[in-house]
């Protein structure tokens, strides 16, 4: 999976699974502001059955939806279903985890150590271990909390995002 800034206020993400009997990418592209999903596309490359192909085009019915809670849900209620194909809802899945993580990045950059913090504490509280148990101590790891972009990757946010 991987996740990159390819236009103005545009992110795009690409998904895969190649298992012997199956090859498939999802493409996501989701307006990095809004999070509204503007295009998704399935390529089916190697599968099964005739109506692979057919299953896999279900992928269109997720455009113009938001990604925020419950899109997992509707992901799998809209393709993933007896109408859709379950590879692609869970490449499709693995696309909006990487959108977030990638909006997350966006947002804090601009940001001070002290602020970045503070910012995924909440964003991020109840989530996971690490962000449900505020009476444990936490050390940073990694240089994420450095907001560590080389300068190229800054200058291209400023062109892309109006910084």
């Amino acid at each position: 999976m991987s996740v990159a800034l390819t236009g103005r206020d545009e992110l795009t993400a690409k998904a895969g699974l190649d298992d012997g009997v199956h090859e498939v990418q999802v493409i996501v592209v989701c307006r990095a502001t809004t999070a509204e999903i503007v295009s998704a596309q399935a390529e089916m490359i190697k599968y099964p059955w005739n109506l692979c192909e057919t299953a896999g085009k279900a992928i269109a019915l997720i455009e113009g939806i938001k990604i925020g809670p419950g899109i997992r849900r509707e992901v799998e209620k809209k393709i993933g279903q007896k109408e859709g194909c379950t590879h692609v809802a869970d490449l499709v899945i693995e696309a909006i985890r990487g959108i977030i993580q990638a909006r997350y990045r966006l947002r804090y950059w601009p940001t001070t150590q002290e602020e970045r913090i503070k910012m995924v504490q909440e964003d991020l509280k109840e989530t996971c271990f690490t962000y449900s148990h505020p009476e444990l101590p936490m050390e940073v790891r990694g240089d994420w909390s450095e907001g560590s972009l080389s300068e190229e990757v800054r200058e291209q946010l400023k062109q892309h995002l109006d910084y």
